[in-house]
């Protein structure tokens, strides 16, 4: 399992905007009981995996003899189109360098604040959205102010992004979070509960200077 990156993005715009804006966010999935789950998607909506990639990656076995058995022989021969044709041989690589994370967002709650602010919270694998990912998402909506935060206290890491309308990225930065080794005991012994304390402060004393520092 991977550390989860805690996400926030806070996006403002006309009326119009933002309804364009979560309609092209928006999935359907019919899930196997043939029900209809709608959801927010932002990564493979606005930049979806090429259909070629996404297939499965690993090892398919050998044959009696130790040769790749027929099935291996199959994808090798679609790993290496793919690679040729999209620098990637499947959907894992492709995220990783298109995202900046494996899969994307996931566990994402969209609250409409008002009809020109929407609040996406949600999150991501190891890593945020990488510059590429938030350069291409402000291409796409050219329209939207942003304000995008994240932290991934596992790896002691956060950051923001800040995207103006019709300007792309105004500000990027990455900061740390507070260590462990900050809350120690006189025995040398980790004390959680305030270490915990430090971070959560940390984070939202970030978050606070960040909506300081939106043109907008």
């Amino acid at each position: 399992m991977p550390n989860h990156c805690e996400n926030q993005m806070r996006v403002k715009g006309s009326k119009l905007a933002l309804d364009n804006f979560i309609q092209q966010i928006t999935r359907t999935r019919i899930e196997d009981d043939g029900t209809a789950n709608t959801f927010i998607d932002i990564a493979h909506c606005v930049k979806p995996i090429p259909a070629d990639l996404q297939i499965t990656s690993g090892s398919f076995g050998k044959n009696e003899d130790g040769s790749p058995s027929e099935t291996q022989l199959a994808y090798d021969r679609l790993y290496a189109q793919n690679k040729e044709k999209y620098g990637f041989s499947d959907w894992y690589g492709w995220s990783n360098a298109n995202y900046g994370t494996k899969w994307g967002d996931y566990e994402g709650t969209l609250t409409r604040d008002s009809d020109n602010e929407v609040t996406y919270t949600f999150t991501t694998a190891w890593s945020p959205f990488n510059e590429s990912f938030m350069e291409y998402f402000a291409e796409k909506f050219p329209e939207l102010n942003v304000v995008y935060t994240y932290s991934e206290t596992g790896m002691n890491f956060m950051g923001c992004y800040i995207i103006a309308e019709g300007d792309g990225i105004v500000y990027s930065a990455d900061s740390e979070i507070p260590d462990i080794e900050e809350s120690l005991d006189d025995d040398g012994e980790p004390n959680w509960e305030e270490h915990y304390e430090k971070v959560n402060e940390a984070i939202h004393a970030y978050n606070k200077f960040v909506e300081t520092i939106a043109p907008f």
